[in-house]
């Protein structure tokens, strides 16, 4: 073998040698840690009081109405918490499906609204901004049977407008001004 090709051979042993473990490739690293905190998440809840009705009326007719009165209470917590309350009115049953169209239910406050609560009769739903811990707000869901004089309504004989099931729901909403980092 020429002294070339020798060369060339040591060279790459070498090099393997101090690669594969047998010499040390050094190099400088360093670290740091450091102390960011805690992120910690706000909370909404909604919970029912006990309701009732106003008026009471047992077996109802045409040109009837009367309003189930319950108080909310809402706990949202959270620096730029807003958000919604509205009734879920899938959750109003009303059996034959055929009478649907002969009642109402529709959602209103039942008195005065705590501060950063209001309320949209369009959408017939709640809205509040900022904290709100505990707060009562006083809802009325009425139900309403007209009298069509002009329309026979027998799809309502023996018709019934359940709310044994009915929910409300909170929903928070984007928030206006709230922090956010692209």
């Amino acid at each position: 073998m020429n002294k070339f090709a020798k060369g060339t051979v040591a060279a790459a042993a070498a090099t393997l040698l101090l690669l594969g473990g047998a010499g040390t490739l050094a190099y400088w690293n360093d670290s740091v840690s450091f102390q960011g905190g805690n992120v910690t998440a706000g909370n909404l809840a909604l919970k029912a009081g006990e309701g009732k009705w106003d008026p009471q009326i047992k077996l109802w007719v045409p040109g009837d109405a009367s309003s189930y009165v319950v108080d909310l209470t809402l706990t949202a917590t959270g620096d730029h918490i807003q958000g919604e309350i509205a009734m879920d009115k899938t959750t109003v049953a009303i059996s034959p499906v055929e009478a649907t169209s002969q009642f109402t239910v529709n959602v209103a406050p039942a008195g005065t609204l705590p501060s950063g609560v209001a309320f949209d009769s369009g959408t017939q739903k709640f809205t509040f901004t900022g904290e709100q811990n505990g707060v009562t707000i006083p809802v009325k869901v009425t139900v309403e049977f007209p009298f069509v004089k002009s329309a026979a309504q027998n799809d309502s004989k023996n018709a019934t407008v359940d709310l044994k099931g009915i929910k409300f729901v909170a929903t928070q909403t984007a928030a206006t001004g709230a922090v956010t980092t692209p």
